[in-house]
């Protein structure tokens, strides 16, 4: 049992150090919009509050990997994709969509 965790938890990091160097294509371009799809019980400026990334500052491969995680370890989504978009005055629409947990009352 404890050799799967730690075999989650290096391909989890794999996953994420993949994903960094394949934005850096859009490193230093301004964040135009953050998006966020799916949402029922939050709003996107309580999500947007826990992130470094935000709109029109520069795009960092680091702080949006990290902005990931931060909303990951909120325990609030079964998953989350996320994907960005080159707009044509080169600047970035970063959206993400989220699936849920439910809420137990």
């Amino acid at each position: 049992m404890k050799t799967i965790k730690i075999t989650i938890i290096f391909l989890i990091q794999l996953i994420f150090a993949g994903s960094i160097f394949s934005y850096t294509q859009y490193q230093g371009n301004t964040i135009k919009a953050i998006r966020f799809e799916g949402l029922k019980f939050y709003t996107p400026e309580n999500l947007k509050n826990n992130m470094q990334s935000s709109e029109g500052r520069p795009f960092s491969p680091y702080y949006i990997n990290r902005d990931f995680k931060r909303l990951f370890s909120l325990g609030a989504f079964k998953d989350i994709k996320m994907y960005i978009q080159r707009t044509t005055d080169n600047q970035v629409v970063i959206t993400f969509k989220v699936v849920e947990y439910p809420k137990i009352s």
